[in-house]
């Protein structure tokens, strides 16, 4: 059986996750408005309701997939704007332009968002059954960058460029996975092995 304090960590990761999911929901919800204050208020609720869920009574399920899959999706929709946002106030630019800039990159990039989160998805899926996924960190990046080009490539060029440039600071996230997989992987319990006879 799974150590509370393990289980307790997974259900941490699905707050953490929800959180961001929740906040892609209200950036959809307000239209492309005030985008840099929600996702401001977005990382402090999944830090906050990780937090909390880590404090609850150990929930009964173990949690394992779950717990990787939903902050991977969270995370593939929320962290490449963020980092853009980060750019942005670095620049000083006015958080009002960063809502055009959501705007106009949902419209060009959208599409690869989603095959982002997809394949992350998929990735965390696979690493809680294997330490070695079928689906690899490079094809993620690959195919994410790929689906850029439609309808970017056929704007501009930058789109394309932009997804490139922004996922290579998200890889080591998405490797950041594969080590709390092994390590939760390795709380499992070992179950009885079939013989062939």
């Amino acid at each position: 059986m799974t150590s509370p304090e393990v289980v307790r960590r997974r259900a941490g990761r699905i707050a953490f996750g929800a959180g961001l999911l929740a906040g892609v929901v209200a950036m959809f919800a307000t239209g492309g408005t005030h985008t840099a204050r929600i996702l401001e208020l977005t990382w402090a609720v999944a830090f906050a309701a990780a937090t909390v869920a880590r404090m609850l009574p150990t929930p009964r399920r173990d949690l394992f997939t779950t717990s990787l899959v939903v902050p991977a999706v969270g995370l593939a929709l929320v962290l490449p704007l963020s980092l853009h946002l980060v750019v942005m106030l670095a620049l000083r630019e006015p958080t009002a332009s960063f809502d055009d800039w959501v705007q106009v990159s949902l419209l060009c990039v959208g599409f690869a968002h989603v095959v982002f989160a997809i394949l992350f998805g998929t990735r965390a899926s696979q690493l809680a059954r294997t330490a070695a996924p079928p689906m690899k960190i490079r094809s993620i990046y690959g195919w994410s960058v790929l689906a850029s080009t439609a309808p970017g490539l056929l704007l501009f060029a930058i789109p394309v460029a932009l997804t490139a440039v922004t996922g290579l600071f998200v890889l080591p996230v998405i490797a950041w996975f594969d080590q709390i997989a092994a390590r939760e992987r390795a709380t499992l319990p070992l179950l009885p092995r079939a013989k062939v006879v």
